[in-house]
């Protein structure tokens, strides 16, 4: 009797503890991205999750996933000036209310890719998508997300989409809240489509909560079993 109280509660604090997962933000400024050749972004790792990045466009002019730095584009008013060598101005929004900020997500112009600066210059134009896969990393949930310009924008799970918004104009921006996504484990994917210019700017994240208990509840059944083994062995 005592075994099975012991079990109960190891059981019932399993399942009545999980740990608290705060929303996290891919706002492609914070984390570390990886490039394959000139300015084309195959990777990108933030919070403890590592996804890799690839492009699929029918936009011959779209030559791969790229970062466009908003802040190289803006005075301290946020209004657009030189962009020091990046023509992009329109991926900057006019007020710093909309929340956009620091690095975009774009696809790069083929035509565009770096001029004589290095710049990251310019968003394709046309319709293609960026898909990301979890390598690893912690499982979640899509909650949201951002973009700029006069695009529209969608998230796709499975082929299925969860939401998506149009800025409406040069320098627009908008966002948007998703309901309940599926939960995207190592290995999975999700993919944002873009049907003309902009940027992404962030996309929200749900880490999905695990037992905080169940690391002892393995433990406990454990002891449990060698106890039970013990008690049948002979005197």
């Amino acid at each position: 009797m005592k075994t099975l109280a012991f079990a109960g509660a190891l059981m019932g604090l399993a399942l009545g503890a999980t740990v608290s997962a705060n929303a996290a933000i891919l706002d492609f400024d914070s984390g570390q991205a990886s490039y394959s050749g000139l300015n084309n972004l195959t990777g990108y790792s933030q919070d403890g999750m590592d996804f890799a990045i690839s492009l699929d466009s029918g936009d011959p002019r779209a030559s791969g996933a790229n970062l466009f730095d908003t802040s190289a584009c803006a005075n301290s008013n946020n209004q657009t000036t030189n962009c020091n060598g990046n023509d992009d101005g329109d991926l900057v929004p006019t007020t710093t209310a909309n929340g956009v900020s620091g690095n975009v997500l774009i696809r790069q112009e083929n035509g565009n890719r770096g001029n004589q600066f290095g710049a990251l210059d310019d968003d394709a134009t046309g319709t293609g998508s960026i898909t990301f896969e979890l390598l690893s990393g912690s499982a979640f949930r899509l909650l949201g997300f951002s973009a700029v310009d006069d695009g529209r924008f969608s998230i796709l799970v499975n082929g299925q989409e969860l939401g998506s918004l149009a800025p409406g104009a040069d320098r627009a921006s908008a966002s948007t809240t998703f309901g309940v996504s599926p939960i995207i484990n190592v290995g999975g994917t999700f993919t944002v489509r873009f049907e003309g210019s902009g940027a992404v700017d962030s996309i929200r994240l749900a880490p999905v909560p695990v037992p905080a208990a169940l690391p002892m509840l393995i433990v406990g059944l454990g002891g449990l079993g060698a106890l039970a083994r013990r008690r049948k062995r002979p005197a």
